[in-house]
């Protein structure tokens, strides 16, 4: 049996979070991902999640209207309509 394995990614896992954010993070710095702001949410066992924020500051309620059409993209993308 032959040893040769072609990756089919390049990447980091997807487990790897910090390699996951460098990864962006070059994507961001070549161009491939425009960026002028970000969130990133970090789930809390029984407790409200950490939001960190970079970039342009959307005040409060722009950050609840980024999180309100996340949600509504999970909704309309991941549920099954019958």
């Amino acid at each position: 049996m032959a040893d040769n394995v072609t990756p089919l990614f390049s990447g980091p896992a997807v487990a790897d979070i910090p390699g996951q954010l460098r990864q962006m993070a070059e994507m961001i710095e070549r161009g491939e991902v425009l960026a002028t702001s970000a969130l990133f949410i970090v789930p809390q066992n029984n407790d409200w999640p950490m939001v960190f924020g970079w970039g342009d500051h959307l005040g409060d309620l722009g950050n609840i209207a980024v999180c309100e059409l996340t949600k509504s993209w999970f909704v309309n993308n991941l549920t099954a309509w019958s």
